[in-house]
């Protein structure tokens, strides 16, 4: 996503008040990320930060019962979609 909007990491930490190293960091998965971080990233594509972080959309189609180990359970049936 950064490269396809021709940005670096320094271009990116700049605007969001972190150093390049901390964001190279974060991008490759080696740093946790806070969610008002998450947002500030988000808000240089001038996206939410869903729509970058989170990798799977669940959506609830409908309810189903059933017993697994003698224990009543309410299962959502759902469906997934991986975003790009």
């Amino acid at each position: 996503m950064r490269l396809d909007a021709n940005m670096t990491c320094q271009d990116i930490a700049e605007r969001i008040g972190i150093t390049k190293n901390y964001y190279w960091l974060i991008e490759r998965g080696d740093r946790n990320l806070s969610y008002p971080l998450a947002v500030k990233i988000a808000n240089v594509f001038g996206l939410e930060p869903d729509d970058i972080f989170l990798t799977k959309k669940v959506n609830i189609t409908h309810t189903s019962y059933y017993k697994t180990n003698s224990v009543s359970c309410t299962c959502k049936t759902i469906q997934r979609g991986v975003r790009k």
